[in-house]
């Protein structure tokens, strides 16, 4: 897959959700559509959830 034009940098919104078991959400909001991933202590992505912006 290619993309024309500027890459675009993304800043996730980060959440801790515990630290016992350790558990983080990154959250990227992209042209109103949200992706979160989920990752445990070995960053290992545990949970996805999407969301498009029609559905917000």
């Amino acid at each position: 897959m290619t993309y024309e034009g500027e890459p675009t940098t993304l800043a996730p919104d980060e959440v801790v959700r515990s630290t016992e078991p350790f558990g983080v959400q990154f959250t990227f909001n992209i042209d109103g559509d949200t992706l979160t991933l989920t990752v445990d202590d070995d960053l290992t992505v545990v949970d996805v959830a999407k969301r498009r912006a029609a559905e917000i």
